[in-house]
């Protein structure tokens, strides 16, 4: 064999090897996509599997939402009976108020009627000695 048949022989096994690394490269995506093509085919199944776990998620959430729309009400009562307390409160507390007046105008009216009293004592000792004195004068004139 001469060089240049040497050299195309060389040219020639490289563009076979070349080809046959493509064939393998080829091979091996197919077998890929092959595989990617049965794991697509899984896909509905999946899907199919998954279904009852959203359904049972989506159920939880409405059932939280639920419960916390019942909190949220009852808070809102909780509140609404703590106003009508603090009304209530404030109701007495001006009650207590004017009955605190009402005291201090009772204690006032007692102390003028005590200060009535003892100016009546007063006056009823100076007029039984004014009696004493007419009964006096009217004695002598009877004798």
């Amino acid at each position: 064999m001469s060089i240049s048949h040497l050299k195309i022989g060389r040219k020639i096994g490289l563009v076979l090897g070349g080809i046959v690394l493509t064939l393998a490269g080829l091979s091996a995506l197919s077998l890929r996509g092959a595989r990617t093509i049965g794991r697509l085919g899984k896909v509905p199944q999946v899907i199919q599997d998954v279904r009852p776990i959203v359904a049972s998620i989506a159920a939880a959430i409405e059932e939280q939402a639920t419960a916390t729309k019942d909190i949220a009400r009852n808070i809102a009562e909780a509140s609404a009976g703590v106003n009508d307390s603090n009304t209530r409160v404030s109701e007495t507390s001006q009650v207590s108020r004017e009955i605190a007046k009402d005291i201090v105008g009772v204690d006032r009216a007692a102390g003028e009627m005590a200060s009535g009293s003892d100016r009546i004592r007063t006056s009823a000792g100076a007029l039984s000695t004014v009696a004493e004195a007419l009964r006096a004068t009217a004695g002598r004139f009877r004798a």
